[in-house]
């Protein structure tokens, strides 16, 4: 029997309960590394979140895809842990964390709100809470779009029950909402209005027949007209990871959607072993076998579809699996991974639903069976928060969870990321032996070369650095990130044509690439074709606004072509981004000297000097203009400071002569 000051509050305590559960088991993460599979874009190497919360970051992820995607709510997010956390792994994981246990107290409130069911609500979240197969998504930093994403469909499903159950229309505003801001999370959330659909079936049951089906399709145009939106945005900007239609096609594809429901209901019911890098082909079949595999699917929606009437529940619970799942499930090939535990964060929540009511169903009302069931959910509750442990804490860092990886299935592609995730380590010796194994068993892969010559790079072995590189040009000539591993490589080795000739192979392939733009404009400088140089920092400064290094030398190449007027406002940007950069200010007081701005020149030679003592320079470029200004004395102590420094200085000496006679004027 329970106590009944605990059951007037009930949902209050099944709630904590959850979140406790849920921090617990994941409270250990918060002491991880990142990993080297997309953390270093997301967040180790990523300027933008590197430098927190700034105006130049929150407008570059609102106006820039990145990383494939319009995410900037996800970007936002993680340059808030960098802001108020620091850049140590530890926030991001936090920031996980919380952001699972809020998802699974939205996903409890939501149920036990609509159904008025606490205890079935704490069993399906429970489940879904606790499974080894939410790990991925929240043990891995760059896997916060599913946690963003997931927390604002599970907010938007709430709003959306005020305004269907509760009849208060800010609901509904409020549901549209939380979905524009879900799919600038992730775009997974198209299948938001799908799902409003489904919940009108059950546990809202607002589907009375074709009599008010055209109602609820109508209130839905909004909810479908974002997603479609965001749908013909995110192809056109994942147009570079779509995998090509002859290595992927369609036939394959459809026959590949009714495999994967499966195998995601199979790796759900028994999940044994769990890998980041799944790219078998688990879920590829033909023939007779998919054939079958669509069978069984549309005999079970058939059936479900049929008993709607009876088992309302189940039926929704699968149609949201289906709904759910569809994005994901191979109809668009978009990556690495033909599967993946984080696909199925959203989708997991229907077989979790119908697993607890399609029991429920089952037993009825027999009270030895449901005390019998209730005592099998907490065995099953326990060994799946079991596993999900054992499995996290292959989580540590890349160096354990891709160990495990190549442990459990070592193909070429698991040896290259374990020698990534050794290399990261500074364990170079090891990182190179996983290379060469990776190559051994995929020999045509390009990356792997490239990869490894940036390592042999590190390691001082600049010669067989390029050779590498060489070799993974052989193999894809398009790949601007080999072409620009080279150019350094060879820019390294003093073979400067080369490295011009392919840091511009490698902006003809890929025009926005910063560093290649940065560099060749570097060279041409050095060469002294300054014209050459101009359109290139230009580009650069434009893609990196809050890099002070591409306006300098912007600036400098535009004075050297005779536009000094115009190159003052690149360093004052300078100045801007880095105010106590000594050169910074002295390039730009020198610009301000040249142009006549004596008043504005003399500030920014004190601000070098106050920065910068020992500048000799920014000591002899004052001193000039102190003389032509008539304050000679001024002028000359600026020239014995020069002299202080490097004795024997012959324009240091002239100046000082010829300041010698006269007062200040």
């Amino acid at each position: 029997m329970i106590p009944d000051f605990i059951k007037k509050r009930l949902p209050l305590y099944l709630a904590l309960a959850l979140a406790l559960a849920t921090a617990l088991l994941y409270l250990p993460s918060t002491g991880f590394d990142f990993i080297n599979m997309d953390d270093p874009q997301y967040v180790v190497e990523n300027e933008i979140v590197q430098k927190g919360l700034t105006v130049w970051g929150v407008k570059s992820v609102f106006t820039t895809p990145m990383e494939s995607y319009w995410i900037p709510v996800t970007w936002i997010s993680l340059m808030t842990d960098a802001e108020f956390f620091g850049l140590g792994a530890g926030g991001f994981h936090r920031t996980n964390v919380l952001l699972h246990a809020l998802n699974v107290l939205l996903l409890f409130a939501f149920l036990h709100r609509a159904t008025g069911s606490p205890w079935k609500s704490f069993f399906a979240a429970a489940l879904w809470a606790l499974h080894p197969m939410r790990v991925e998504s929240v043990a891995w930093i760059t896997a916060r779009k599913d946690l963003l994403s997931g927390f604002f469909f599970l907010a938007g499903l709430l709003a959306y029950l005020e305004y269907a159950k509760n009849r208060k229309k800010w609901g509904y505003s409020a549901a549209l909402a939380l979905m524009f801001i879900g799919l600038a999370s992730k775009p997974i959330v198209v299948v938001f209005p799908v799902v409003l659909l489904i919940v009108d079936l059950w546990p809202l049951e607002r589907y009375s027949g074709k009599e008010n089906l055209q109602k609820l399709l109508l209130e839905k145009i909004p909810f479908f007209a974002l997603g479609g939106l965001f749908a013909l945005l995110t192809i056109r900007n994942q147009s570079v990871s779509l995998v090509p239609g002859d290595a992927y096609p369609l036939s394959q594809r459809v026959s590949d959607v009714a495999t994967s429901y499966f195998y995601y209901i199979n790796e759900a019911l028994w999940p044994a072993k769990r890998l980041i890098l799944d790219r078998t082909s688990s879920i590829h079949l033909t023939g007779f076998g998919a054939l079958l595999a669509w069978v069984f699917l549309l005999l079970v929606t058939f059936e479900a579809w049929k008993k709607k009437g009876k088992f309302p529940a189940v039926n929704a619970s699968w149609l949201w699996y289906l709904a759910t799942m569809l994005p994901v499930s191979g109809i668009v090939a978009v990556g690495l991974n033909s599967v993946a535990d984080r696909f199925t964060y959203l989708p997991h929540i229907g077989l979790s639903i119908l697993t607890v009511w399609g029991l429920d169903a089952v037993i009825g009302n027999r009270r030895d069976l449901r005390k019998a069931a209730v005592g099998f959910f907490f065995i099953c509750a326990a060994l799946l928060a079991f596993a999900s442990g054992s499995y996290l804490m292959k989580w540590k860092n890349g160096v354990t969870l891709f160990s495990y990886q190549v442990e459990n299935g070592g193909s070429g592609f698991a040896e290259r990321v374990l020698a990534g995730a050794y290399e990261d380590a500074g364990r170079n010796e090891e990182a190179l032996t996983h290379f060469k194994i990776s190559v051994e068993k995929e020999p045509g892969e390009a990356i792997t070369y490239n990869n490894m010559g940036v390592l042999l790079g590190k390691m001082g072995r600049h010669e067989e650095a390029a050779e590498a590189f060489k070799k993974s040009l052989d193999i894809n000539s398009w790949s601007w990130d080999a072409h620009f591993n080279l150019a350094v490589a060879s820019a390294t080795l003093r073979d400067e044509a080369t490295a011009l000739a392919h840091y511009l192979q490698a902006i003809s392939i890929n025009p926005s690439h910063w560093p290649s733009l940065y560099n060749a404009g570097l060279i041409y400088s050095g060469r002294g074709d300054y014209a050459s140089a101009v359109p290139l920092f230009q580009k650069a400064a434009w893609l990196r606004p809050g890099n002070s290094g591409a306006y300098k030398e912007l600036a400098i190449a535009l004075a050297k072509t005779g536009r000094e007027q115009e190159s003052v406002g690149y360093f004052e940007r300078a100045v801007e981004i880095e105010p106590e950069n000594p050169d910074h200010n002295f390039n730009l007081a020198l610009a301000l000297f040249k142009t006549g701005q004596t008043g504005r020149a003399a500030a920014f030679f004190e601000k070098t000097l106050s920065l910068d003592p020992s500048n000799g320079a920014a000591h002899f470029n004052y001193g000039l203009m102190l003389e032509k200004t008539g304050k000679r004395k001024e002028a000359q102590n600026h020239f014995r400071e020069v002299l202080k420094q490097y004795p024997g200085n012959e324009e240091a000496l002239k100046a000082l002569l010829r300041t010698g006679e006269g007062a200040d004027g």
